[in-house]
């Protein structure tokens, strides 16, 4: 198991942990724990695919096209 897969893992098995305590334990309602989760959701999703989901800038020959493009469509703007 790669090591990126275990911290996945043991970040659910958090979640899982902390949503059966909410319920459970503080004896919250299960629509303010969803709420909550769904408040987290969005946030910690970019965390997490900023830090596991590599994006390699450090290698030659990269193609940098997309720089390319967005010069060429502020040319095209500018003689509109």
């Amino acid at each position: 198991m790669s090591k990126t897969t275990k911290i996945v893992l043991i970040a659910c098995v958090l979640v899982a942990a902390a949503l059966g305590a909410a319920l459970f334990v503080f004896k919250l309602p299960i629509n303010t724990v969803l709420i909550g989760l769904m408040v987290l959701v969005c946030p910690l999703s970019h965390v997490f695919m900023m830090k596991f989901m590599g994006h390699d800038h450090g290698g030659g020959g990269s193609d940098h096209s997309h720089c390319e493009q967005t010069k060429e469509l502020s040319g095209n703007a500018n003689k509109s």
